[in-house]
């Protein structure tokens, strides 16, 4: 049975021949023989035709299907999300993009309604535009925010269009969902600026107003915030107020970046009024200027200065310490007697909290209790301890009660302290009030320990916490140290009996404990010496810093791998901020550029730079690329210097810029490829010295065959003469001398070749042994006389060598073959005169030498002799 063709290309021919029989049983009948060679002919070169057509044709798919791989490629790993949507809104296929944006894997999206995933506020709006698309023929375009697993919404642009059967719609998805919140984010802030109070403006490089509030207008006297706008700041100043602003305020904004005062301002009618005034440089040279009124405020603070000058002095003379803190629990004041308590005047103690001033244990205690003050706004009386400025803790009673301002409202807390340290060891000695204190101390989140005599004598609940798997029963009467990591025991006792010394010792310090499940945790001690029973003990608080320790241990060694990195790069690494100091830096780059440690230690970039131009072959074009960097600084750069001593660098300089997007500097990489050009240039030698070599070669080959030849048609011919019937005894003897003669001089070509494959090949071994050097030429001098002889030419043998020291270790076939090669060649060319060969001793070496009378070789070719299929007759 035929086998049916599958191949498209098969069928058409099929059909093709069919087509011609029908049409050539047709008119055969009708054509001459010449038309029908002509024809066939015809066929012959359409078939060939075909052929080059068919085989187009195959190419083009081919081309086609790669065409299509890469739409593919490019339709999935688009920036943009893009997907088809049915009439009824379901997708139909998507890329990875727009099911990254909707948050879904793209199997589970296909078949699945779009808008299920639109926002309830703007499905509205998606229904509009999908009926838009169907129904319409141009582009259609909407914003919505798409509601995902109860996420903060994504905000996305879509453009859809319909295809051209119309029963569906190409959408491209673009994430705008930054630049949404951006838009919200300046919509509040505007708002915020034109509510405020303050007089805010913003003045650009030349100090001109670009923007001004209807406050700030309306405090220098003007309707319209217009009438600013455009003109410089010193238009509000008088003389003398703006030479206070050149002398004073400018140069420390100049300096700082910013600058918070008072100053005098000047109204539109001229009138004067002072002002609260905070200026803040900007990045491009600009200002913002943020302006109050005073005027009323001065005049209160006049009165009140006075009243309070007042109520200082009565309070001073009070011997029990008074303060006072407004309601975020700042110091405001104090009398003497509390400037007393904690060592310090009250210019230094306003302003800081009691966390500034106090233990944290203790501090801890004073905030709550002001907070809870404040909260009631009723008198409060408490016991409790301070440290006072000599480090002794007192006993103490606070009597602390709010205040109000002139509207009622509580403006901070005033508290007086009662030290009762002695009547409160008067009762020591009659009773115990532990249990008064046990309760805070067991609701304090810090581990609380006593410790006396080198055993735990209390602990509160977080020590059990701490210390996992004891109960109290369990640490009570245990020596303290048992607890502690043994790597971190003989530092904790040593401090402890320090402490109890009374000798100095630090604050604060950091050691390991173990639980009971041998899980290690680090603490902070703070402690105390105090009084337990009578007896000197101490007061311990342990603070869990376990995850702050491993954090800083975390950030050490990624600070370590960070900084290996750099050491162990190949490349010299130099990193500068936005100002040009020099931030980092390792010591391959100080070493390729020999840039010395009194430059490099200054951080100076500039000074960096000056210190290696002298070595840049080409300095100026190295100045204008960096000048360009810094200046366009979102660039990124690769380029090649060279410097005067030979080398090349690799230049590869990238911005550093942060998740702001701020500026933050640039880094710079420079790599030693010297050896890397060395190598391209020595490639390119050898790839011309291999050309060079082929191409020798083959004209080597091309002799060989030559010299083949001739011996072998020799050996053939006079062979053929042997065969004669009537060929005489002095014939076949002469015939026979030829064919001996051409025999040994093909095996002759046949070594050399064999000689040159097996030194190509590496298989050319070397055979040493003692050999007499002088018989060695003795022999060539008696076997080359007579040839020598025979073409007019004289040949003489040069020895110097003495008898006892003619026996050398070599290899005497090489060294044999190799002097034959050369007196040969001097024979066979030279044509008149004479060859000298011989030995001559120097120092440690033998130089055999082969001179002649012959053409000689040139200077030029003396190099070339002595590689590969090279002779001196050449003439290529």
């Amino acid at each position: 049975m035929k086998k049916q063709p599958t191949h498209p290309t098969d069928i058409l021919r099929q059909k093709a021949e069919a087509s011609m029989k029908n049409k050539s049983s047709k008119t055969a009948a009708k054509l001459s023989e010449v038309e029908i060679l002509k024809l066939i002919h015809e066929l012959e070169v359409h078939q060939v035709e075909l052929e080059m057509q068919n085989e187009e044709l195959k190419l083009a798919k081919e081309k086609a299907e790669l065409d299509k791989e890469k739409y593919n490629d490019l339709f999935d790993f688009a920036p943009s999300g893009y997907f088809t949507l049915s009439d009824e809104g379901v997708i139909i296929e998507l890329n990875l993009c727009a099911s990254n944006i909707i948050g879904k894997e793209r199997s589970l999206l296909r078949n699945k309604n779009f808008g299920f995933f639109v926002s309830v506020s703007t499905r509205e709006t998606y229904n509009l535009f999908l009926e838009k698309v169907f129904t319409c023929k141009g582009k259609e375009s909407c914003e919505l925010s798409l509601s995902i697993n109860d996420l903060s919404p994504k905000y996305v642009h879509l453009i859809g269009i319909l295809t051209e059967n119309r029963k569906q719609c190409l959408v491209n998805m673009i994430d705008i969902t930054e630049r949404k919140l951006l838009e919200e984010s300046i919509r509040l802030q505007t708002n915020a600026m034109e509510a405020t109070i303050d007089g805010l403006a913003i003045l650009n490089a030349d100090q001109k107003y670009i923007y001004i509030n209807k406050s700030h207008a309306n405090i220098y006297g003007y309707d319209n915030a217009g009438e600013l706008i455009g003109k410089s700041w010193r238009v509000l100043y008088d003389n003398d107020e703006l030479q206070r602003f050149d002398k004073e305020i400018m140069p420390e904004l100049s300096k700082n970046g910013h600058y918070h005062g008072r100053s005098l301002g000047k109204k539109k009618d001229g009138s004067k009024y002072p002002q609260s005034l905070s200026l803040t440089t900007l990045d491009n040279g600009g200002l913002i200027c943020v302006v109050r009124d005073i005027s009323e405020i001065m005049k209160s603070e006049e009165v009140i200065k006075n009243a309070i000058s007042f109520q200082q002095v009565l309070m001073d003379a009070i011997p029990a310490p008074i303060f006072y803190k407004d309601k975020n629990l700042m110091y405001i004041g104090g009398n003497k007697a509390f400037e007393q308590y904690i060592g310090m005047n009250r210019e230094q103690f306003i302003g800081k909290t009691v966390y500034d001033l106090s233990p944290p244990d203790l501090a801890e205690i004073y905030e709550k209790a002001d907070r809870e003050l404040l909260k009631n706004s009723k008198a409060q009386i408490y016991e409790t301890s301070v440290m006072y400025a000599d480090g002794t803790l007192h006993d103490v009673i606070f009597n602390k009660a709010t205040f109000t301002n002139t509207k009622g409202n509580v403006a901070g807390l005033i508290g007086v302290i009662l030290d009762i340290t002695e009547r409160k060891q008067a009762e020591e000695l009659t009773r115990e009030s532990e249990e008064k204190y046990r309760m805070l101390i067991n609701t304090a989140n810090e581990s609380i320990i006593i410790a006396q005599d080198g055993f735990l004598k209390f602990v509160n609940p977080s020590v059990l916490i701490l210390l996992a798997g004891y109960s109290e029963q369990e640490l009570l009467d245990k020596p303290f140290q048992e607890f502690i990591h043994p790597d971190d025991r003989s530092m904790v006792v040593e401090n402890y009996k320090k402490r109890i010394a009374k000798e100095t010792i630090l604050p604060r310090y950091t050691f390991r404990v173990i639980n009971r499940n041998g899980i290690v945790k680090w603490v902070e001690i703070s402690a105390n010496l105090i009084e337990w029973h009578g007896k000197p003990a101490t007061l311990n608080f342990l603070t869990n810093i376990t995850e702050r320790k491993l954090a800083e241990e975390s950030l050490i060694f990624n600070n370590i791998i960070l900084h290996t990195q750099q050491e162990t790069s190949i490349d010299g690494i130099l990193v500068v901020d936005e100002k040009g100091k020099i931030l980092s830096y390792n010591q391959r780059f100080v070493k390729l550029w020999g840039i010395t440690p009194d430059i490099i230690e200054t951080k100076s970039d500039e000074k960096a730079l000056q210190s290696v131009l002298d070595k840049l072959a080409n300095p100026e074009e190295f100045m204008q690329k960096v000048k360009y960097l810094y200046e366009f600084k979102d660039k990124i750069s690769k380029d090649e210097i060279t410097l005067k001593d030979g080398r090349s660098f690799d230049r590869y300089s990238a911005p550093m810029f942060g998740a702001d997007k701020k500026y933050y500097g640039r880094v710079w990489y420079f790599r030693d490829i010297s050896k890397r050009k060395k190598e391209e240039q020595e490639l390119i030698k050898a790839k011309e010295r291999a050309e060079e070599s082929d191409r020798l070669k083959s004209a080597f080959l091309a002799n060989m065959s030559h010299e083949i030849r001739t011996p072998m048609n020799a050996i053939l011919g006079f062979t053929y003469l042997m065969k004669e019937p009537k060929l005489t005894s002095e014939d076949q003897k002469e015939f026979i001398s030829i064919i001996e003669k051409s025999s040994v001089r093909l095996l002759n070509i046949i070594n050399d070749i064999i000689s040159i494959s097996k030194i190509e090949s590496g298989q050319m071994n070397v055979y040493i042994s003692e050999t007499n050097i002088n018989e060695q030429f003795e022999y060539i001098y008696a076997f080359f006389k007579p040839e020598a002889e025979q073409k007019g030419l004289q040949l003489f043998l040069k020895n110097t060598l003495p008898a006892e020291r003619a026996t050398i270790k070599t290899d005497v076939e090489k060294i044999y073959a190799i002097l034959i090669n050369l007196v040969k060649n001097a024979i066979k060319f030279t044509k008149t005169g004479s060859i000298e060969f011989g030995i001559v001793k120097k120092g440690e070496y033998l130089e055999f030498f082969v001179k002649d009378t012959g053409i000689g070789i040139s200077k030029e070719q003396k190099e070339i002799i002595f590689e590969r299929f090279r002779q001196g007759s050449e003439t290529f």
